[in-house]
């Protein structure tokens, strides 16, 4: 993972496969792959969904661009349940980051605070959710939701408030 600034030049270098949290006790021969970023919006942390080349465990990790430290903010189960998180986004207050969490047989829409407390399902439906964005006022959270039966998902949005209610005209 690379940031630059937006004219291409500055270019620096935020993770490699070895990039975890100093406290994750992850094999060394375990290489992390990090993909999905997204940065707060005061410019400060990158969140990032960090994958696992072994057991494709993925969890989402904060970066601070200040001191390049490193946090794992969704490892709570690491070890004892499979691990399943991800594609991570920054509210627009900066003070909330919505994932895709796998739960069983399903991925719903997650909320927690950016220090990863205060964690709280969205969806509660045991579909297959995913995409999850903010809408610029902070009070939707809109994401794809695939509830078929096929073995290929077909591409469908769902635009729901994070209280579960559908946004009436005006969502903006």
């Amino acid at each position: 993972m690379f940031i630059e600034n937006r004219n291409g030049t500055d270019v620096r270098q935020l993770t490699n496969p070895w990039t975890m949290d100093c406290q994750d006790a992850i094999d060394p021969g375990d290489l992390r792959g990090n993909m999905n970023p997204s940065v707060s919006p005061d410019g400060r942390y990158v969140v990032v969904t960090n994958m696992s080349n072994i057991d494709r465990e993925t969890f989402l990790l904060r970066i601070d661009l200040r001191t390049g430290a490193v946090v794992n903010l969704t490892n709570a189960t690491s070890g004892a349940l499979p691990v399943a998180d991800g594609s991570g986004v920054w509210s627009p207050d900066g003070k909330t980051v919505a994932f895709v969490s796998g739960q069983a047989d399903s991925e719903e829409i997650t909320t927690m605070d950016m220090n990863g407390y205060h964690v709280q399902t969205i969806t509660h439906d045991g579909y297959r959710n995913s995409s999850p964005q903010w809408s610029p006022n902070g009070e939707y959270l809109v994401y794809s939701s695939y509830r078929g039966t096929a073995a290929l998902p077909a591409v469908g949005q769902a635009q729901l408030a994070a209280a579960g209610n559908v946004p009436k005209a005006g969502f903006a």
